[in-house]
């Protein structure tokens, strides 16, 4: 994607900036207070920074594949390679950048929210970046279309975000 499309890079990159920046005025210093309140603004941190990087890979990849249908499908009927080769091969090339944004991302703001454990926080953001990328890719070749592939993808992600228990207090 880098070398490829050095645009959509360079917007993924602005992305993280932008989110780095939005959560550190947002959030400022809230780590480390090990208070109810602390630890809520803690949650509600973490919630809100993996949540953005599921749903910004998600639709970024959703569209991904649409663009690439016909000659994908062109392609297939002509053998020249499988399926499953082709999405490994995608999910290597976005790999790089899916690796560099969420820690763009987390450089901006890690010091300044007052998180600890940076190399536990970086692979949690760069598996979520990773995993979004690939469920993208999954919704997209489900769909016939690009308004299907961007209709369908809320019913997926919907779920995971309340079932990611944030939402719904049981006390």
């Amino acid at each position: 994607m880098m070398q490829k499309e050095p645009q959509a890079a360079a917007a993924k990159i602005g992305q993280a900036v932008f989110i780095g920046l939005l959560t550190l005025a947002l959030y400022w210093q809230v780590g480390g207070k090990y208070t109810l309140k602390g630890i809520q603004n803690v949650a509600g941190l973490n919630f809100f920074v993996l949540v953005g990087q599921f749903m910004n890979w998600l639709f970024g990849s959703v569209l991904t594949f649409q663009l690439e249908r016909e000659n994908f499908l062109r392609e297939q009927a002509n053998r020249l390679y499988s399926p499953y080769a082709y999405f490994a091969a995608k999910n290597m090339v976005e790999t790089p950048i899916c690796l560099i944004a969420p820690l763009v991302q987390l450089l901006i703001m890690y010091w300044g929210v007052g998180y600890t454990h940076f190399l536990l926080v970086y692979i949690t953001m760069a598996v979520v970046a990773q995993t979004a990328f690939g469920i993208g890719l999954l919704i997209s070749s489900m769909a016939p279309n690009v308004t299907v592939a961007t209709s369908i993808a809320p019913v997926f992600t919907m779920p995971m975000i309340l079932f990611g228990g944030f939402i719904a207090n049981n006390n």
